[in-house]
């Protein structure tokens, strides 16, 4: 009986290391591309090859790939054109998302997920590209006429997150 169990673990041991590992990746937000593949650790950082590079079979902007073999937590990430592009994360970690936990908050930000699972991400974000907002410049006027002091202290700034606080600039 103990035989038969150990048979028996050996075989899913072996089922879970030959798992598929669909990635799909929506490229409606990503900049002009001719190509695009996923890379990681797995294959040396390989770029586009033809067991790695997507496919948008129906059309719909959404693009996969099957990787056969992967074992593990997987880490990874896209790139477009033999890395002449590729998706940087680390604004999105820096801002508090997850998708990207390998990371140093300053120079890469990679995707992680379970051998035999299955990715539905967006090129470049941590969000769909329904929820991204395309910047817009905006203008700030302050009238000052009432303020007699208001040359005092050499000039008025207008401060916050989006310049780091940065008194005077």
């Amino acid at each position: 009986m103990k035989q038969l169990f150990s048979l028996a673990a050996a075989a899913l041991l072996a089922l879970g290391a030959q798992a598929q590992t669909t990635f799909n990746v929506d490229m409606s937000c990503a900049p002009e591309f001719d190509n695009v593949f996923v890379t990681g650790p797995f294959c040396g950082w390989c770029a586009n090859e033809d067991f790695n590079t997507m496919t948008d079979y129906d059309g719909d902007v959404v693009y996969t790939v099957v990787l056969e073999d992967l074992t593990g937590t997987v880490e990874y990430k896209y790139a477009i054109n033999g890395f002449a592009g590729q998706e940087n994360l680390v604004n999105d970690m820096v801002d508090g998302a997850s998708c990207a936990p390998v990371t140093d908050y300053a120079g890469y930000a990679n995707r992680q997920v379970a051998a035999g699972s299955t990715t539905n991400d967006t090129y470049g974000s941590c969000s769909s590209c329904d929820d991204q907002i395309a910047p817009v410049d905006i203008t700030f006027q302050v009238d000052m006429n009432q303020y007699a002091e208001a040359y005092a202290y050499g000039g008025v700034f207008l401060n916050g997150s989006f310049n780091g606080w940065c008194g005077a600039c």
